[in-house]
């Protein structure tokens, strides 16, 4: 009688033991289900190849790739969702191939340190505001784009004091091309309250001497903000080309009156 009372309490806490460890095997079951389950995935940008500093971001440079949350945020990394490689983005250091871009890898166009950047070795930033947008009006600048100026000036006079008193001395040529633009601002001018129209100012990447040839340009003829893709650095234009041009139509057209 003992002896089956010894056996079958042998058998109950046999049976508890089994059920317990089989409980405690669910449970963390369970929690690793339920860890997995919160484990986020997050896109980052993924170079493709090794890219130098101050080079401005192309679509081509990097991939996007999915990331666990947590890994991505503790190393810093620039997020598709709430992060964005803007037009005329750069880079702040060279980096190489296979790496993600953290978010202090990138200089965005608002980013103090970002004209300093973008300015390239020799150049100074040069503020101009456009007074005759011309050709601008339908190609928008954006950063990056490149510009060339033309002036119109005299050879005895200065038309910016006396006008266009000699039209027969009158030259347009490019005297500074190819100049990239760093900043773009746009605003309204606002005069006495009213508000008189929308203006364009930028900041482009200038040598010395290029600035210099500039301010003095501003002071003895009128120069004109082009895109550099629809001139050369040699396009000239002499009064004679336009003077001689409407003299002859007139001389025919007399002719054929008479």
């Amino acid at each position: 009688m003992n002896r089956k009372i010894i056996l079958l309490t042998v058998f109950v806490i046999l049976a508890s033991v089994i059920f317990y460890i089989k409980g405690v095997i669910s449970i963390e079951d369970d929690n690793s289900v339920v860890q997995e389950s919160q484990i986020e995935l997050v896109s980052v940008f993924k170079l493709k190849n090794s890219v130098l500093k101050t080079h401005k971001i192309k679509s081509s440079d990097y991939i996007v790739f999915d990331l666990e949350e947590s890994q991505a945020r503790s190393q810093g990394l620039l997020l598709v969702s709430n992060g964005k490689l803007e037009l005329g983005s750069i880079y702040r250091k060279d980096l190489a191939k296979d790496s993600f871009i953290l978010s202090t890898d990138i200089a965005n166009p608002e980013d103090d340190d970002y004209i300093y950047l973008s300015l390239g070795k020799d150049k100074i930033p040069y503020y101009y505001e456009v007074e005759n947008s011309g050709v601008l009006e339908a190609i928008p600048l954006v950063v990056g784009d490149r510009v060339s100026f033309v002036a119109t000036a005299s050879s005895n006079l200065n038309i910016r004091e006396q006008g266009y008193r000699d039209l027969g001395t009158l030259e347009s040529r490019v005297i500074i091309s190819n100049a990239k633009i760093i900043k773009v601002n746009r605003f309204e001018s606002v005069d006495g309250g009213e508000i008189e129209g929308k203006k364009l100012s930028i900041i482009i990447a200038l040598s010395s001497r290029d600035v210099l040839k500039l301010e003095m340009a501003q002071k003895i003829s009128e120069v004109t903000l082009v895109p550099s893709n629809i001139s050369n650095n040699y396009m000239f234009v002499g009064s004679s080309d336009i003077v001689d041009g409407i003299h002859g139509v007139r001389e025919l057209r007399a002719g054929v009156d008479e």
